[in-house]
């Protein structure tokens, strides 16, 4: 990734756990929550299984809060470290004219030809 993206994707998870952090850190009463499927009612057990993960999610939503904070701070964190290392490396050295490169590297094999002629 170059420094520019880097940067980019740095911005959106700061936004995305600022926003994170906006909720409520003591919630004790999320309120009705509601798991809604793409797939509607297709079969039988979708209602039951809703009813049974909204249910999970009421009761543990400040642990649930908490792990999902916990997870952007990571990537923000990650993030950060791959920009700074970026931002770190050296800038690639300039490639040297082509004389003291020719020069550098040897007798090419066209003047070795010409030495043994």
């Amino acid at each position: 990734m170059s420094e520019a993206s880097l940067l980019r994707a740095l911005a959106d998870r700061l936004d995305e756990l600022e926003s994170l952090k906006l909720f409520p850190a003591d919630v004790t009463d999320p309120g009705t929550v509601t798991v809604e499927w793409t797939a509607s009612s297709d079969h039988p057990g979708y209602a039951i299984l809703s009813q049974a993960i909204s249910s999970m999610v009421e009761q543990h939503w400040n642990a649930l809060r908490s792990q999902v904070v916990k997870k952007k701070e990571t990537e923000v964190s990650t993030t950060r470290k791959e920009w700074m290392d970026i931002a770190a490396a050296p800038a690639a050295p300039e490639a040297p004219a082509a004389d003291g490169l020719a020069a550098a590297m040897g007798p090419s094999r066209v003047q070795l030809v010409q030495r043994q002629a």
